[in-house]
């Protein structure tokens, strides 16, 4: 530095103590001189080595990092399926930024699955991406993928917040935080009816239908039910479990809230009129339905298209006999 005097001290060092010489300078520094960064010099002549200090003011290091997020295909996303969100940091420059860090914070009902390029973590709800050092006038994307969980209620609107730091002096922190992206939930569940006919049906006998509902997703399918059309020579008498109930010849039996993969069975017990004529073809028809979009809908009904002839009454007749017996 001009006209100040910088005093030099020597020092015979090893390698361990290398690290300390940076701070034996002493150094005169002008008057109104501001200084940020010390920059050393060192000189060797075999084992004699000497360090030079001197301080100089330097800028700070800006880099301007503009992020923005969650491009999809579809503003609506689907209860049960998984969904994209795509996260892309720009570095608007001046400088290189360096340790650069991505975080996205998901809604309640997202669950963290993975993310490209991969290396993302999820703490809870909030997913952390390290991006390293971004260029100047460079991008850098991730994609991170999420499940909607299935019990998403219908309507739902979920927000998406992303933000992004850097270790780098940040010139325009305003744009670091990106703007809330919102997607609409739907619900679909395809429901399957299943049946299982009893082996005969006789004039005048209890038998029984067992009734089956099934939800394959991939939502949850709200407020579940199985209806059951009796032929007309049938009367319904109970249900297994309880709860079905009658109107003339329809049964309607509630089955409630199922998860994907869940099924129910009911039983029907019903009473073959006695005045059925023999030879009589007994069709059943059972449907399934929930308040739920059933995607599928040519699996919700199944039928007894065989029929089951009716059959006489039959009775199990058993004769003894004792003979005379002697005095």
């Amino acid at each position: 530095m001009r006209g100040h005097k910088t005093s030099t001290t020597a020092f015979t060092i090893n390698s361990v103590n290398l690290a300390l010489l940076a701070l034996l300078g002493t150094v005169a520094i002008p008057t109104g001189a501001s200084a940020a960064t010390g920059v050393s010099t060192i000189s060797s002549a075999k084992s004699n080595l000497s360090v030079h200090s001197r301080l100089r003011p330097v800028r700070p290091v800006k880099s301007n990092l503009l992020r923005t997020t969650a491009r999809r295909a579809d503003p609506v996303v689907i209860a049960g399926t998984q969904a994209v969100y795509e996260i892309t940091v720009r570095n608007n420059g001046p400088s290189d930024a360096v340790g650069v860090v991505v975080s996205d914070t998901l809604n309640s009902f997202l669950t963290f699955v993975s993310s490209d390029p991969t290396g993302c973590t999820a703490n809870q709800q909030v997913v952390t991406c390290n991006a390293g050092t971004v260029p100047v006038g460079t991008n850098k994307t991730f994609r991170i993928t999420v499940r909607i969980a299935a019990n998403t209620p219908k309507d739902t609107v979920i927000g998406n917040l992303s933000s992004v730091t850097s270790t780098t002096n940040e010139g325009n922190p305003a744009d670091n935080t990106s703007p809330i992206v919102n997607a609409t939930v739907d619900t679909r569940a395809d429901l399957v009816a299943t049946k299982t006919a009893p082996a005969e049906l006789l004039q005048g006998t209890h038998a029984v239908y067992t009734l089956g509902i099934q939800n394959s997703g991939p939502s949850d399918a709200q407020n579940t039910r199985i209806t059951d059309v009796l032929d007309p020579n049938l009367t319904f008498v109970s249900s297994n479990p309880v709860g079905c109930t009658a109107t003339g010849q329809t049964v309607t039996c509630p089955t409630g809230i199922l998860r994907p993969t869940d099924s129910r069975s009911v039983q029907i017990t019903v009473n073959v009129k006695p005045t059925t004529p023999l030879g009589t073809v007994i069709m059943n028809t059972a449907s399934v339905a929930s308040d739920t979009t059933d995607p599928n809908s040519a699996n919700n009904t199944t039928v007894d298209t065989t029929g089951l002839p009716v059959g006489a009454p039959r009775a199990d007749l058993s004769i003894t006999k004792t003979g005379p017996t002697s005095p």
